[in-house]
Parts: C-alpha cells; structure tokens; sequence
C-alpha cells in the first residue's frame, strides 16, 4: 500500500512541477509564489520516494 501512496506522490509532485511552470509567465500570483510551489512540489516528490522505498 505505501509503494502505491509514494507512485502517487511522486507522479502529483511531477504533475505540479511542470504545472506550475507552464503556468508562472502566464499568470503574476503563481509568478510570486513559484519558489514555495516548488518547494511543495518536490517535497512531495521526496516523501513518495520514502515511501516506496519503506514500501518494498
């Protein structure tokens, strides 16, 4: 269950990565926060690769 919780993880904090920065020019309040929505992004990231890694 942790392994299919950290794929998930892993693909939403891809998915708002490149979301975000497609979507930064176009509009000036994702601009201003980018560094925090980043931020969030790879922690996602970071916390699904734990949890595959607890998975197995």
């Amino acid at each position: 269950m942790l392994l299919w919780i950290g794929v998930a993880l892993v693909a939403i904090g891809a998915f708002e990565f490149a979301l975000f920065s497609y979507m930064a020019p176009r509009n000036p309040g994702i601009a201003k926060r980018k560094r925090f929505l980043d931020l969030n992004a790879g922690f996602n990231a970071v916390l699904g690769v734990v949890l595959i890694v607890v998975g197995f």
